[in-house]
């Protein structure tokens, strides 16, 4: 859908888009932060739009896309640091030592007659 994407920002639970929509309205503004919310209802009845060069563009795909991207570049960026730092490998051994404790626990409750709950395919504690 082109045009505006409209939704009730206060039954919004914590989302990028909430993020999004504080950032772009300074709390310093009283006057335009206190227009919007007259606008829109105290934010229950907001319509978000967003054109380039006037053209209509869907704001939710656009909103999604933004919010995909940031999560893949910060992800990314954390990935970087830690294998700069070293910490990779860190990371897969402690990851291996974790498995290792969680099988050889299994294996002592299994040895001593206590079976595990399976609960989704998982093992439940």
């Amino acid at each position: 859908m082109t045009g505006p994407w409209r939704f009730n920002y206060q039954d919004s639970p914590e989302t990028f888009l909430k993020w999004l929509l504080l950032a772009t309205v300074p709390a310093e503004d009283k006057e335009l932060f206190d227009d919007l919310s007259v606008r829109t209802k105290n934010f229950t009845e907001v319509e978000l739009g967003v054109t380039i060069n006037g053209t209509p563009v869907d704001a939710e795909k656009l909103i999604n896309f933004l919010e995909r991207s940031l999560q893949y570049r910060a992800e990314d960026a954390a990935d970087r640091r830690l294998e700069n730092l070293g910490l990779t490998l860190l990371i897969d051994k402690i990851e291996e030592a974790q498995a290792d404790l969680i099988r050889e626990v299994k294996d002592r409750l299994e040895h001593e007659g206590i079976r595990l709950r399976r609960f989704n395919g998982e093992d439940e504690w």
